[in-house]
C-alpha cells in the first residue's frame, strides 16, 4: 500500500484493552512484517527458548509502542514493574474503568511530545540542505514554503482538488534515497484532496501528460508524526518526482 494515503496516525488507548481474560495471540506489530518463508531444504533457525523471550518482549514492546513515547529508564522501570505483576496474576489496586481515559491521555500526550522533540530535531538537522535547494534559481517557492519545478507543464486540463488524479511517481529523502514509488507497478489514483497537501497543490499547476518536482516541507508532507510504517520520520523534508496521467471527474455524491 501507497505511503501516500496512509500519513495519519492513528494512536488508541481505551480501558477495554486491558481485559485480562482476552486469549495471548502473537502478532507482529503493525508495519512490521515476518520474514519470507524459508525455502524448503532451508534449515530452521534455531532459537532457544530465552532468545524466543526475549524476540517476545520486544514484540510486546513495539505493539505497546514504546519506541514511539520516549520515555525515561524510571518510566520503563515503571512499565516492567506491571510486566512483573501480570506474570503472577497480581491484581491492581485501580477500577480500570475510571483510571482508563487517564491512562490514554498519559501515553498520548508522551507520544505527542516525543514525536515534536524528534521533529524538531529533523527540522534543525534539515536546515542547510533547505538552504541549497532555496539558492537555487531554477526552483520556485509557494507562499506555503514548497518549492517545486515544472518539467513538462503538460496540454490536458489541470485537475482540481476534488477530482481523481492518476499519477506516476518516485518519493525521495533528501539524500536522493527513494522511499516510495509506483514506477514499475500501479499508479497513485485518488481524489487529489486525500493525497499529502505538498501533492493538492502542486499538482494542480500542471495538465494531464505533465511533470512536476516538488520539494516539501514536513509540514505539507508527513508532519511531525511521521509515517505510520516509520519509513519517514517525524518533520521529514521530502522530494517528490510526480507525472500526472490522468484525471477523471470527481466521483458523484452519494444520495
Amino acid at each position: 500500500k501507497s505511503l501516500i494515503l496512509s500519513s495519519a496516525l492513528v494512536f488508541g488507548l481505551t480501558a477495554n484493552g486491558f481485559a485480562q481474560d482476552e486469549p495471548v495471540s502473537v502478532k507482529l506489530p503493525e508495519g512490521i512484517t515476518s520474514p519470507a518463508p524459508a525455502a524448503a531444504a532451508a534449515e530452521p533457525t534455531e532459537i532457544t527458548e530465552v532468545q524466543m523471550l526475549e524476540v517476545y518482549g520486544w514484540m510486546t514492546g513495539m505493539r505497546a509502542g514504546l519506541n514511539r513515547l520516549g520515555l525515561t529508564d524510571e518510566e520503563v522501570a515503571a512499565f516492567a514493574r506491571g510486566l512483573t505483576a501480570s506474570r503472577v496474576g497480581a491484581g491492581i489496586s485501580f477500577d480500570l474503568q475510571q483510571v482508563g481515559p487517564q491512562i490514554t491521555e498519559f501515553v498520548q500526550g508522551k507520544f505527542q511530545e516525543h514525536m515534536l522533540r524528534l521533529s524538531a530535531a529533523e527540522v534543525a538537522r534539515t536546515a542547510p540542505w533547505w538552504e541549497t535547494v532555496k539558492a537555487k534559481p531554477e526552483i520556485t517557492f509557494t507562499a506555503s514554503g514548497l518549492g517545486y519545478e515544472v518539467l513538462n507543464a503538460g496540454s490536458g486540463p489541470k485537475p482540481t482538488s476534488s477530482e481523481v488524479v492518476v499519477v506516476e511517481y518516485i518519493g525521495k529523502r533528501i539524500d536522493d534515497q527513494v522511499f516510495d514509488t509506483s514506477v514499475g507497478g500501479k499508479p497513485f489514483e485518488a481524489a487529489l484532496s486525500q493525497s499529502l497537501a505538498s501533492w493538492i497543490e502542486g499538482l494542480q499547476m500542471i495538465g494531464k501528460g505533465g511533470s512536476i518536482r516538488l520539494y516539501s516541507p514536513h509540514d505539507l508532507a508527513f508532519g511531525d508524526l511521521g509515517s505510520p510504517d516509520g519509513k519517514i520520520v517525524p518533520g521529514a523534508s521530502l522530494v517528490f518526482e510526480l507525472k500526472l496521467l490522468d484525471v477523471k471527474p470527481a466521483p458523484a455524491a452519494a444520495e
